[in-house]
Protein backbone atom coordinates (compact mmCIF):
# COMPACT_ATOMS: atom_id res chain seq x y z
CA UNK A 1 0.00 0.00 0.00
CA UNK A 2 2.99 2.14 -0.41
CA UNK A 3 1.95 3.11 -3.87
CA UNK A 4 0.18 6.38 -4.18
CA UNK A 5 -2.96 6.68 -6.20
CA UNK A 6 -1.02 8.58 -8.89
CA UNK A 7 1.22 5.60 -9.43
CA UNK A 8 -1.88 3.42 -9.76
CA UNK A 9 -3.34 5.71 -12.43
CA UNK A 10 -0.07 5.68 -14.38
CA UNK A 11 0.03 1.87 -14.31
CA UNK A 12 -3.53 1.65 -15.61
CA UNK A 13 -2.89 4.23 -18.34
CA UNK A 14 0.30 2.52 -19.46
CA UNK A 15 -1.81 -0.50 -20.35
CA UNK A 16 -3.90 1.66 -22.65
CA UNK A 17 -1.04 3.77 -23.99
CA UNK A 18 -1.63 3.21 -27.76
CA UNK A 19 -5.36 3.90 -27.39
CA UNK A 20 -4.80 7.12 -25.43
CA UNK A 21 -2.20 8.28 -27.93
CA UNK A 22 -4.64 7.71 -30.78
CA UNK A 23 -7.41 9.51 -28.90
CA UNK A 24 -5.14 12.49 -28.15
CA UNK A 25 -4.05 12.57 -31.78
CA UNK A 26 -7.70 12.72 -32.91
CA UNK A 27 -8.40 15.53 -30.43
CA UNK A 28 -5.34 17.40 -31.71
CA UNK A 29 -6.48 17.02 -35.34
CA UNK A 30 -10.00 18.22 -34.44
CA UNK A 31 -8.57 21.26 -32.65
CA UNK A 32 -6.34 22.02 -35.63
CA UNK A 33 -9.31 21.88 -38.03
CA UNK A 34 -11.26 24.13 -35.68
CA UNK A 35 -8.41 26.69 -35.54
CA UNK A 36 -8.17 26.70 -39.35
CA UNK A 37 -11.92 27.30 -39.69
CA UNK A 38 -11.82 30.09 -37.10
CA UNK A 39 -8.91 31.72 -38.92
CA UNK A 40 -10.82 31.58 -42.22
CA UNK A 41 -13.90 33.18 -40.58
CA UNK A 42 -11.69 35.85 -39.01
CA UNK A 43 -10.28 36.77 -42.44
CA UNK A 44 -13.79 37.04 -43.90
CA UNK A 45 -14.82 39.36 -41.07
CA UNK A 46 -11.68 41.44 -41.49
CA UNK A 47 -12.44 41.87 -45.22
CA UNK A 48 -16.03 42.91 -44.46
CA UNK A 49 -14.84 45.37 -41.80
CA UNK A 50 -12.30 46.84 -44.22
CA UNK A 51 -14.99 47.33 -46.89
CA UNK A 52 -17.34 48.84 -44.30
CA UNK A 53 -14.70 51.22 -42.97
CA UNK A 54 -13.66 52.35 -46.44
CA UNK A 55 -17.21 52.97 -47.65
CA UNK A 56 -18.42 52.86 -51.23
CA UNK A 57 -16.56 55.95 -52.39
CA UNK A 58 -13.48 55.48 -50.22
CA UNK A 59 -14.74 57.84 -47.50
CA UNK A 60 -14.12 56.75 -43.99
CA UNK A 61 -16.77 55.87 -41.47
CA UNK A 62 -15.43 58.64 -39.25
CA UNK A 63 -16.14 61.26 -41.94
CA UNK A 64 -19.63 59.91 -42.48
CA UNK A 65 -20.28 59.96 -38.74
CA UNK A 66 -18.98 63.54 -38.43
CA UNK A 67 -21.23 64.72 -41.26
CA UNK A 68 -24.23 62.92 -39.78
CA UNK A 69 -23.62 64.50 -36.37
CA UNK A 70 -23.29 67.95 -37.95
CA UNK A 71 -26.54 67.38 -39.86
CA UNK A 72 -28.23 66.45 -36.58
CA UNK A 73 -26.90 69.63 -34.93
CA UNK A 74 -28.12 71.71 -37.88
CA UNK A 75 -31.55 70.06 -37.73
CA UNK A 76 -31.82 70.75 -33.99
CA UNK A 77 -30.95 74.41 -34.56
CA UNK A 78 -33.49 74.63 -37.37
CA UNK A 79 -36.13 72.89 -35.24
CA UNK A 80 -35.62 75.44 -32.44
CA UNK A 81 -35.96 78.26 -34.95
CA UNK A 82 -39.09 76.69 -36.45
CA UNK A 83 -40.59 76.22 -32.98
CA UNK A 84 -40.01 79.90 -32.18
CA UNK A 85 -41.59 80.96 -35.47
CA UNK A 86 -44.59 78.67 -34.90
CA UNK A 87 -45.11 80.13 -31.43
CA UNK A 88 -44.93 83.67 -32.87
CA UNK A 89 -47.47 82.72 -35.56
CA UNK A 90 -49.78 81.21 -32.93
CA UNK A 91 -49.66 84.41 -30.87
CA UNK A 92 -50.31 86.48 -34.00
CA UNK A 93 -53.13 84.17 -35.13
CA UNK A 94 -54.85 84.35 -31.76
CA UNK A 95 -55.12 88.15 -32.22
CA UNK A 96 -56.17 88.02 -35.88
CA UNK A 97 -59.74 88.25 -37.09
CA UNK A 98 -60.61 84.81 -38.34
CA UNK A 99 -64.35 84.47 -37.64
CA UNK A 100 -66.88 86.03 -39.98
CA UNK A 101 -70.65 86.28 -40.10
CA UNK A 102 -72.58 88.09 -42.86
CA UNK A 103 -76.32 88.65 -43.13
CA UNK A 104 -77.76 90.44 -46.18
CA UNK A 105 -81.19 92.05 -45.89
CA UNK A 106 -83.49 94.73 -47.26
CA UNK A 107 -82.97 97.87 -45.19
CA UNK A 108 -86.33 99.45 -46.07
CA UNK A 109 -89.68 98.12 -47.17
CA UNK A 110 -90.04 98.30 -50.90
CA UNK A 111 -86.28 98.20 -51.55
CA UNK A 112 -85.27 95.04 -53.41
CA UNK A 113 -81.95 93.25 -53.89
CA UNK A 114 -80.91 92.92 -50.26
CA UNK A 115 -78.32 95.69 -50.62
CA UNK A 116 -77.98 96.21 -46.84
CA UNK A 117 -75.82 93.91 -44.73
CA UNK A 118 -74.51 93.20 -41.24
CA UNK A 119 -70.91 91.98 -41.10
CA UNK A 120 -69.42 90.60 -37.89
CA UNK A 121 -65.61 90.12 -37.69
CA UNK A 122 -64.18 88.39 -34.57
CA UNK A 123 -60.88 86.96 -33.31
CA UNK A 124 -60.47 83.64 -31.44
CA UNK A 125 -61.69 85.23 -28.20
CA UNK A 126 -64.89 86.40 -29.96
CA UNK A 127 -63.76 90.01 -29.73
CA UNK A 128 -64.18 92.32 -32.71
CA UNK A 129 -66.76 94.48 -34.47
CA UNK A 130 -70.14 94.39 -36.16
CA UNK A 131 -70.40 96.63 -39.21
CA UNK A 132 -73.95 97.34 -40.34
CA UNK A 133 -74.44 99.13 -43.65
CA UNK A 134 -78.01 100.19 -44.41
CA UNK A 135 -78.63 101.01 -48.07
CA UNK A 136 -81.40 103.36 -49.17
CA UNK A 137 -82.22 105.32 -52.31
CA UNK A 138 -80.43 108.32 -50.86
CA UNK A 139 -77.17 106.47 -50.01
CA UNK A 140 -75.57 104.00 -47.65
CA UNK A 141 -75.23 104.52 -43.88
CA UNK A 142 -72.57 102.51 -42.04
CA UNK A 143 -72.68 101.77 -38.30
CA UNK A 144 -70.12 99.97 -36.20
CA UNK A 145 -70.52 98.23 -32.83
CA UNK A 146 -67.86 96.68 -30.61
CA UNK A 147 -68.03 93.06 -29.46
CA UNK A 148 -66.02 91.83 -26.44
CA UNK A 149 -65.90 88.10 -25.64
CA UNK A 150 -69.02 87.50 -27.71
CA UNK A 151 -71.07 90.26 -26.05
CA UNK A 152 -72.16 93.54 -27.60
CA UNK A 153 -73.17 96.21 -25.02
CA UNK A 154 -75.13 98.19 -27.63
CA UNK A 155 -78.66 97.23 -28.72
CA UNK A 156 -78.50 95.08 -31.83
CA UNK A 157 -80.87 94.54 -34.70
CA UNK A 158 -82.01 91.03 -35.62
CA UNK A 159 -79.57 90.97 -38.58
CA UNK A 160 -76.65 92.07 -36.38
CA UNK A 161 -77.51 89.40 -33.80
CA UNK A 162 -77.64 86.74 -36.55
CA UNK A 163 -74.26 87.87 -37.95
CA UNK A 164 -72.74 87.75 -34.44
CA UNK A 165 -74.08 84.23 -33.78
CA UNK A 166 -72.83 83.07 -37.19
CA UNK A 167 -69.32 84.44 -36.50
CA UNK A 168 -69.19 82.88 -33.01
CA UNK A 169 -70.12 79.44 -34.44
CA UNK A 170 -67.23 79.66 -36.96
CA UNK A 171 -64.36 77.35 -36.00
Amino acid sequence: MNDSWIDNVIKVLSNFSPLITLLLLLVLIALLVWVILLKRDQKKLERKLDIFMRGKDATSLEDITRRALQDIRDLRTEAKSNKAEINALRRQYSRSCSKLGVVKYNGFVGMGGKASFALCVLDNTNTGVIINVIHSRDGSYPYIKEVTNGVCETNMSEEERSALEMAIRTR
